[in-house]
């Protein structure tokens, strides 16, 4: 399972299927959707959460700091 704060371009949707993630968790788009639509085709299940990323896994933290931006 991974999670971060923008869905994967393609370049980390592929490292993500090649590192054998069976779950990727979002919550903002990135500006393209190669990345999901890799996963997806792959069999990877890949979701858009809606709410609060932090209610997801609390030691998440949605803060400049920390931000996982795709390369």
């Amino acid at each position: 399972v991974s999670q971060s704060r923008y869905s994967p371009c393609l370049n980390c949707g592929i490292k993500i299927f090649t590192a054998g993630v069976s779950s990727v968790f979002y919550k903002e788009d990135y500006r393209s959707n190669e990345g999901v639509e890799f996963l997806l085709k792959n069999g990877v299940k890949v979701e858009k959460f809606e709410e609060n990323i932090n209610d997801v896994h609390p030691s998440s933290r949605d803060s400049p700091n920390n931000e996982q931006k795709c390369c």
